[in-house]
């Protein structure tokens, strides 16, 4: 098993996750379709493309976008008709697929959507619309033999960039009920699996559109449990000629404190990275340490800047303030802080902000934090779940 850092895992390099996948496809095979929250680098995508292959292991078929860079409803049927071509749908499916993409691709950059949103006309003789392309084609699914997974990851970023439009909002509010359209009126052959970096039940919460996604089934992926993160340990040492000893993958679990596996793997990286140019192959407690001690110093801290960078896309600039702002205070002790230390810490900083709406703000800062897998609550108070992202946000802020 190779060590992949920084993109999705596939195939011989995908690890574990047995018990997550059988009971994704279980919910699938009960026409369910599902929404994907998990924190940050917990490997969704990864996930995912082990549900695809083990969903076209039973004859269906699968195709897994990612239309975060999307602007707008035209760009996501071009993406979702590609897609689909390249996944390999049966030949009857084929021809509309062709014939839908040149229509798409003719009216990309020259038809403006406006308000119309997907309902919007391709500017051609054929008098469709973006949504009648795609209802078109599920519907020929519908009446084929063959059942499809269609997965989405970013659907968030690619709202976002709607948003932003002339009529943004409206737009956003059209095009979330048109996919519930989709899940409503093409449910016996087509299931829906929906990621993102963003989540996609906080997005639709702040802009009051919840009701467009009360159909998914919310399911989770977490971090591995302890055993599974030392025998993922095991394989990849074990693949590159090398092993641990003196308990040093025990260690590693515990010096991180929450074993995510892109930290997991960041941290076999970095200690491969220095074991190159020797000619040891044991893993011990002190190549360990070192390792930690590498990935924290000024010049590697971007790696872990995405998780600051996540806070000003998925909040406004002032609640991203705020969540900064908790997160600042809360690294500074392993142990946290409790809430009434929380609020006196950020007070000053809002002096003239009433009381109880800062009180609310912060509460609702915190539950986003523990969601997003930066905090956990405990007896109380509330502290980082990972101990090299607490070091990471301790050094970035001087505390």
């Amino acid at each position: 098993m190779r060590n992949i850092t920084g993109t999705p895992v596939e195939g011989q390099d995908f690890f574990g996750r047995s018990e997550e996948a059988a009971q994704f496809l279980d919910l699938l095979h009960e026409n369910a379709n599902i929404l994907l929250t998990a924190p940050r680098r917990v490997g969704k995508t990864s996930f995912v493309l082990e549900i695809c292959r083990r969903w076209e292991e039973e004859g269906h078929k699968a195709t897994l976008l990612d239309i975060e860079d999307c602007a707008d409803e035209l760009a996501f049927a071009e993406r979702l008709l590609s897609s689909l071509e390249q996944s390999g749908v049966g030949r009857g499916l084929l021809d509309t697929i062709a014939k839908g993409l040149r229509r798409i691709r003719k009216a990309l950059g020259r038809v403006k959507l406006g308000a119309a949103g997907v309902n919007a006309d391709l500017g051609d003789d054929s008098q469709e619309t973006v949504a009648s392309v795609i209802e078109n084609l599920l519907a020929k699914v519908e009446r084929g033999e063959q059942k499809l997974l269609i997965a989405i990851d970013e659907l968030p970023e690619m709202l976002l960039h709607l948003a932003q439009a002339p009529d943004g909002q409206a737009r956003v509010s059209l095009f979330l009920h048109f996919l519930r359209r989709l899940r409503q009126s093409y449910r016996d052959k087509v299931r829906w699996i929906f990621l993102g970096s963003i989540g996609l039940d906080h997005f639709v919460e702040e802009r009051g559109l919840a009701k467009t996604i009360n159909d998914l089934t919310v399911e989770t992926l977490g971090v591995f449990p302890r055993e599974e993160a030392e025998a993922f340990l095991e394989k990849l040492a074990e693949g590159y000629g090398m092993h641990w000893v003196d308990d040093a993958d025990s260690y590693l679990i515990e010096k991180l404190g929450w074993p995510l596996p892109h930290h997991l793997q960041l941290v076999f990286h970095t200690v491969r990275s220095a074991m190159r140019s020797t000619d040891q192959a044991e893993i011990d407690r002190e190549r360990v340490d070192q390792a930690f001690e590498e990935l924290l110093q000024p010049q590697r801290l971007g790696t872990f800047d995405t998780w600051r960078a996540r806070l000003d896309e998925e909040l406004g600039a002032e609640d991203a303030a705020l969540a900064k702002r908790l997160l600042g205070i809360l690294c500074r002790d392993p142990k946290g802080a409790d809430r009434d230390s929380l609020l006196q810490g950020v007070a000053q900083a809002y002096p003239h902000t009433d009381p109880g709406e800062l009180k609310d703000r912060v509460r609702e800062a915190l539950h986003l934090l523990v969601r997003d897998g930066y905090l956990i609550p405990a007896e109380g108070r509330h502290a980082f779940r990972s101990f090299l992202l607490r070091e990471y946000w301790r050094r970035r802020e001087g505390a």
